[in-house]
């Protein structure tokens, strides 16, 4: 597991587990394996939630949006 300081610079064809121990402040809620971050060889990043409770992620400035486990969501540049 790699848990070097956010954030995360993931190349084409890369991938990234995020965990509570990529967390400032670990909480037990968060899974040991929450999500996994892919970069595809066209560059598309792909958020799979593997976690117990679900996954939040946010366009820039929008509201906290749920992805439960094993639901997957293609990212544009600016989501967070």
């Amino acid at each position: 597991q790699d848990y070097r300081p956010l954030p995360y610079k993931l190349r084409n064809g890369e991938m990234q587990v995020l965990s509570r121990w990529n967390m400032a402040q670990q909480k037990l809620t968060v899974s040991r394996v929450q999500c996994a971050v892919r970069v595809a060889a066209s560059g598309a990043a792909t958020l799979t939630s593997c976690g117990k409770g679900p996954t939040l992620w946010r366009a820039w400035g929008g509201p906290w949006n749920a992805l439960h486990r094993e639901e997957r969501r293609v990212h544009s540049d600016g989501d967070h």
